[in-house]
């Protein structure tokens, strides 16, 4: 269950969008809407990349409005009881969902090319439930037209 945001439509998200942009060093207008996700018990979110894969059609038009996807950063709004963590499989680390915590990563190699190690799930959420807030960030500024 979640909600998208547009990109600075409450001021509340507008300083939450500044905030993300002073932390990664990448510009506001490159950020996707803020998208916020909660997770009930055995919530989860099977293992999957953020970038997007251009031979795939409704991928490459995502590509069109404002490039690749670059980098994710999931902030944790809540610290639920047990389980919901954020595991990178390839990587064999799991970050644990604590609230006013964050994870953020980028898909890009120093070469260029993506990352397939980013490779990511949200957990099930043993108990209690889970809060979260993703932002996706763009190689150009992002516009939905």
């Amino acid at each position: 269950m979640g909600a998208m945001f547009q990109v600075g439509e409450h001021p509340l998200i507008e300083r939450i969008e500044d905030c993300i942009a002073s932390v990664t060093g990448i510009a506001a207008d490159r950020g996707e809407g803020l998208q916020i996700l909660n997770y009930k018990p055995g919530g989860e979110y099977q293992p999957h990349y953020d970038f997007f894969n251009p031979q795939r059609p409704g991928e490459a038009r995502q590509l069109r409005v404002g490039g690749q996807r670059v980098a994710t950063l999931v902030i944790y709004l809540n610290s639920p009881p047990a389980g919901g963590a954020t595991a990178f499989p390839k990587l064999g680390l799991e970050v644990a969902p604590v609230k006013g915590n964050a994870v953020y990563f980028s898909y890009r190699k120093s070469d260029g090319t993506l990352d397939e190690r980013t490779l990511h799930a949200g957990l099930p959420v043993e108990e209690g439930e889970k809060w979260i807030a993703t932002k996706w960030l763009r190689e150009r500024p992002y516009r939905t037209g």
